[in-house]
């Protein structure tokens, strides 16, 4: 998702006074983060046409983001490609990125444990993603109690103990 003023909110709100919906939108970002994290290639598609603009824009923040986060491990850095299946441009650079990709993974053997932590976190991802949902559609209370955080009647803290002990049973 997009840095939004709601975004900041949520990221600038102590971890304990964060209402539901901001914990929601930070679970989100994390989960997306997680994703770029792990990831070996990204294609930017629909690159023709009225798109390209959009499509350059995307393809800088994804090499941007890409650029902060840790290079990647066993001889291999995450890539940035774009293309258009339209025009067919750039189909070639993203098939020989892939194959060399699979080359350098499995002569290394790091293709299998990198797949295994991959797994491992987006079987939390889903884990933290389920919870969510479930908690906040279990009972009414966790609507009410959102309120009484929202109104000042309660603390975070007591809500959210209050929450996770109604899920608990």
């Amino acid at each position: 998702p997009l840095i939004t003023a709601n975004w900041v909110a949520a990221a600038f709100t102590p971890e304990a006074d964060r209402s539901a919906d901001q914990v929601a939108l930070l679970t989100l970002s994390e989960v997306f983060i997680n994703e770029l994290a792990t990831a070996d290639l990204i294609v930017v598609t629909k690159c023709d046409g009225d798109l390209i603009p959009a499509a350059n824009r995307a393809f800088q923040d994804y090499r941007s983001a890409l650029h902060m986060l840790n290079p990647g491990a066993s001889g291999w850095t995450p890539k940035v490609l774009r293309t258009s299946a339209h025009s067919a441009e750039g189909l070639e650079e993203v098939w020989a990125a892939i194959t060399d990709f699979q080359k350098i993974m499995n002569e290394s053997g790091a293709l299998q444990a990198k797949r295994a932590d991959q797994a491992t976190s987006w079987m939390w991802d889903e884990v933290t993603s389920t919870l969510l949902k479930r908690i906040r559609t279990a009972s009414d209370s966790v609507n009410n109690l959102e309120t009484a955080v929202r109104n000042g009647e309660m603390t975070p803290s007591e809500a959210a103990n209050i929450i996770l002990s109604d899920f608990e049973r």
